[in-house]
C-alpha cells in the first residue's frame, strides 16, 4: 500500500503541496508496517484526527458524495492506490514565510474539531462534526500552499474542494437555517471566537510539529516514508507480475498437455472401443457380453474426458447471439431439479430484477453453469441449498465491480454446504485436480467453467470460508448483439 500523490492536490492546471510533519510521517510509517488491516485503519484514523492538512487532501481526493465519518476516511486510506509517491519528499519543504501561517491554522481546525466532537456527542454524529470542524478552514489551508481558492461564485478555484464540502462550509459561515452538523461546527466557530474553548491542542505534539516544519525530523520522516513506500510499491509490483507469469505459464503448458494427450490417446481409445463392439456382437455368453459392454462404456467416458480437455485447451470460436439469461438459467435449474429432489436439496434461482439480453455463447455458457451447479450439488451430498442468481450491474452504480468499468452481467451459484481450503482454492480451476477432501474441484468441470467465462471476456470470483459454504460468482462484460457486430466488424 502506498499514497499516491500524497498530500499534492491538483485541479486543472493549478497544484497545491501541505506539508508533511513528522508525527504523521510516523504514524503513516506504522500503518504501512502494521500486520492488519485493523490496526492500519486505527493508526490512520489516529493521523487523520491529529493532522487537519492530511483530513482535507484524504476529503478532496476520496470520490464521497457527502460528508464521510473519521473512520471512512481512514479506511480509503488504507486502501489508497499503489503508485509512486515521490511526491512525499517534497511535501515537507513550505515556503519560509509560511510557517506562521500553518502554525496558527493547525491550532485553529484542532481546536474546532475537539470542540465540534464535544458539542456532537449529544445530538448527531460526532465523527462527522469532528472531522468538518478539521476541514472547516480548507480556503485558507490551500491558499497556504498554492494557488488562493475561496467560495466566491467567480474564480478562487473552489473546484479543487468536493461540492458537499463547499456547501457545508457556507452553510456553517452563512446558512440561515444550517444541517444538525453545521449547526454544531458553527456553535464550536463562536465558541473559539469567544475565547472560550480549551486551547489544551496548543500543547500538544499535534499542534507543537506545526511550529517547526521546516526542520530536518520533519524533512528525514518525509523522505523515509517515500522511501519505505516506493520500496513496498515495487514489491507488490513484483509479487503480482510474478504471480501473472506463473498462471500464463501454467496455462500454457496445460494447454500443451491436452493438445499432445488428445492425439496420443483417441486414436487407442477408438480401436479399443471398435474391438470390443466387435466382439459383442458375436458373444453369447451374458458374463462376457457384460464385461465387453464395460470397457466400451469406459472407453467412450476417457474419450469424452479427453474431449472435456480439448475444451480447455483449444475452444471452439464462440457463436454470439442475444440470448435471454434468464432463461439460460431456468433451464440450468430444470436439468438439475430431479437430481437435487432425490438428495433432499433446494436448488431455486432468485434473480429478481430484470436482465437485458446479453450476446453471449448459450450453449458454451449453459455447460459452464451446470459445471457449477453439479459441483455445488456433489459438495452437499444430501440435504441444503443452492442458490443461482443473475443481475445486471450498471457502471453507473457504487455497486464493486469484478471487471472494472463499464456495465456487466453477474451470474452467482451459492450453496451452504462445506467451505473451501485454501491450499485446495488456488487449484480450483485445474484440469483434473481433485478436491475431494473438501468435496470440489472434481474432474474438468471447473477448469471448463473457467475456460467458457474467460473466452467471453470475464471473470471468476471464488467466496468461500473453510465450514461455511461457497459462492462462484462470474463476472460477464455486457454487449448486446449490435456492440457484438461492431467489434467483429
Amino acid at each position: 500500500m502506498a499514497y499516491q500523490q500524497l498530500l499534492r492536490l491538483s485541479h486543472g492546471s493549478h497544484q497545491w503541496r501541505f506539508p508533511l510533519v513528522a508525527v504523521t510521517a510516523q504514524r503513516m510509517l506504522d500503518a504501512l508496517l502494521a500486520d492488519d488491516s485493523a490496526t492500519r485503519v486505527q493508526i490512520l484514523q489516529q493521523a487523520v484526527e491529529n493532522d487537519p492538512a492530511l483530513a482535507l487532501w484524504a476529503v478532496c481526493q476520496m470520490q464521497a458524495t457527502a460528508l464521510p465519518t473519521l473512520n471512512e476516511v481512514a479506511r480509503w486510506l488504507a486502501v489508497c492506490p499503489t503508485g509512486e509517491a515521490s511526491a512525499v519528499a517534497g511535501a515537507a519543504q513550505p515556503r519560509e514565510s509560511s510557517v506562521a501561517g500553518w502554525d496558527r491554522l493547525a491550532l485553529r481546525s484542532l481546536n474546532l474539531a475537539a470542540r465540534s466532537s464535544a458539542l456532537g456527542e449529544q445530538s448527531v454524529d460526532r465523527s462527522r462534526c469532528q472531522l468538518l470542524g478539521l476541514v472547516l478552514d480548507a480556503p485558507a489551508w490551500l491558499s497556504q500552499c498554492g494557488p488562493r481558492v475561496t467560495l466566491s461564485a467567480r474564480g478562487g478555484n473552489r473546484g479543487c474542494l468536493p461540492t458537499w464540502l463547499t456547501r457545508l462550509i457556507r452553510a456553517v459561515r452563512f446558512g440561515k437555517r444550517p444541517g444538525p452538523t453545521a449547526a454544531v461546527v458553527r456553535q464550536a466557530v463562536a465558541d473559539w471566537e469567544r475565547g472560550e474553548v480549551d486551547r489544551i491542542a496548543a500543547k500538544s505534539r499535534s499542534v507543537a510539529s506545526w511550529r517547526v516544519v521546516e526542520c530536518d525530523e520533519n524533512i528525514q520522516a518525509a523522505r523515509r516514508l517515500a522511501c519505505l513506500t516506493r520500496k513496498l510499491t515495487r514489491l507488490e509490483q513484483l509479487e503480482n507480475d510474478f504471480d501473472t507469469r506463473l498462471r500464463e505459464e501454467k496455462v500454457a503448458a496445460l494447454k500443451e498437455f491436452a493438445y499432445g494427450a488428445s492425439h496420443e490417446l483417441n486414436n487407442p481409445l477408438a480401436n479399443i472401443s471398435s474391438r470390443a463392439q466387435t466382439l459383442l456382437r458375436d458373444e453369447d455368453d451374458p458374463e462376457r457380453c457384460r464385461r465387453l459392454a464395460s470397457i466400451n462404456t469406459q472407453a467412450f467416458r476417457a474419450h469424452e474426458m479427453i474431449s472435456d480437455l480439448m475444451l480447455f485447451a483449444r475452444p471452439p470460436a464462440l457463436r454470439l447471439i442475444e440470448t435471454d439469461l434468464v432463461g439460460v438459467l431456468q433451464r440450468v435449474v430444470d436439468e438439475f431439479a430431479e437430481a437435487a429432489r432425490q438428495q433432499g436439496t433446494e436448488l431455486r434461482m432468485i434473480a429478481n430484477t430484470p436482465i437485458p439480453a446479453i450476446s453471449v455463447d448459450a450453449d458454451h455458457l449453459t455447460v459452464a453453469l451446470c459445471a457449477l451447479c453439479r459441483n455445488a450439488l456433489e459438495s452437499l451430498v444430501s440435504g441444503g441449498q443452492v442458490l443461482i442468481d443473475g443481475r445486471f450491474v450498471s457502471s453507473s452504480t457504487r455497486v464493486p465491480l469484478g471487471l472494472g468499468r463499464g456495465d456487466q452481467v453477474c451470474i452467482s451459484v451459492s450453496d451452504d454446504g462445506p467451505g473451501i481450503a485454501p491450499e485446495v482454492r488456488r487449484h480450483l480451476f485445474d484440469p483434473y485436480f481433485s478436491g475431494r477432501e473438501a468435496g470440489r474441484g472434481l474432474g474438468l468441470g471447473l477448469c471448463k467453467t473457467w475456460r467458457v467465462i474467460d473466452e467471453h471476456g470475464g471473470l471468476i470470483e471464488v467466496e468461500s470460508g473453510e465450514t461455511a459454504g461457497a459462492t462462484f460468482r462470474l463476472w460477464l462484460p455486457y454487449a448486446s448483439a449490435e456492440d457484438s457486430l461492431q467489434q467483429a466488424s
